[in-house]
């Protein structure tokens, strides 16, 4: 870890942005931080009213920490006031991932393509099967036509495609990531998890939770079972926001989630190779 660089301080002083940051600098340095320390720190800054900043930042550290649980690779030490580093490196290198997408001032293209990457390795854990990427721009072996990926998807999945071809410009219709639980019989009628990624700071506002629009989708897709639609992303989503985001993206997908599913089954070498590639290239 210690070749991961410590990213700039926020250019905003929102609570979790701010929580992000300290704990990516955490792991970035694999030095605990304490309570007491981000006192000076935020005033240095010139973080306005320092105390109740603090207040919120370390109350939202709290949150994560009990979200996250004991797969976290961050632990609060000494009855809660030090933020400290733990477990496997490749966990933390993880992590520290989400938390560069999350604060997102560097965040590019290869980024958020790796992101959907990350979603679909993970998503084995939602099927027990391996997953699809259908998101834009697709890479071999899945074709670069959406009607070829779709044709190849559905064929791999033992479904039919509806009546409605897909129109020449569509992109990805808002579906990055397609996988299914089958069985042995091979008759189809399996049950179908289609996801959706966003690593824009907007998704809440934007309205990108209903870019992925099923019944659109179900008049190129006959699926024989109605799929479960999940919204992935990096983010650590906030309880004042839980209820609508579950209701407006579906099975939500979040940080402490998507932490949940790598401690399942972690990311192969060659994707955390391409994390730690990406994240070499961030701005100290």
């Amino acid at each position: 870890m210690t070749r991961l660089r410590k990213p700039p301080f926020p250019s905003e002083n929102e609570p979790w942005l701010l929580a992000d940051w300290i704990e990516a600098t955490v792991l970035a340095t694999w030095t605990p931080v304490s309570r007491a320390s981000l006192k000076s720190l935020f005033a240095r800054e010139d973080v306005e009213d320092v105390e109740a900043r603090v207040a919120d930042v370390w109350g939202e550290i709290r949150r994560r920490g009990r979200l996250c649980g004991d797969g976290s690779p961050l632990a609060l030490m000494e009855e809660g006031d030090n933020l400290e580093p733990r477990g496997k490196l490749t966990t933390a290198l993880f992590y520290y991932f989400l938390c560069l997408l999350s604060i997102g001032e560097e965040v590019d293209n290869r980024a958020r393509e790796l992101f959907e990457h990350c979603v679909t390795d993970l998503a084995f854990g939602l099927s027990g099967f391996p997953a699809v990427r259908i998101g834009a721009p697709r890479r071999p072996p899945v074709p670069v036509s959406l009607e070829l990926a779709v044709e190849q998807y559905t064929a791999s999945s033992v479904e039919r495609l509806a009546v409605r071809p897909l129109e020449p410009n569509d992109k990805d219709l808002g579906l990055d990531v397609a996988t299914w639980h089958p069985y042995p019989d091979g008759r189809g009628g399996y049950l179908h998890f289609l996801g959706q990624c966003a690593t824009g700071r907007d998704w809440f506002e934007d309205r990108k939770l209903f870019d992925l629009n099923l019944d659109v989708w179900k008049q190129h897709v006959a699926w024989l079972v109605s799929p479960v639609r999940f919204f992935a992303l990096p983010f650590v989503v906030p309880e004042t926001r839980w209820w609508r985001t579950c209701a407006g993206g579906g099975l939500v997908l979040d940080r402490p989630r998507l932490l949940e599913l790598y401690c399942r089954r972690a990311l192969p070498a060659t994707r955390l190779k391409e994390i730690r590639s990406w994240c070499g290239t961030v701005a100290a």
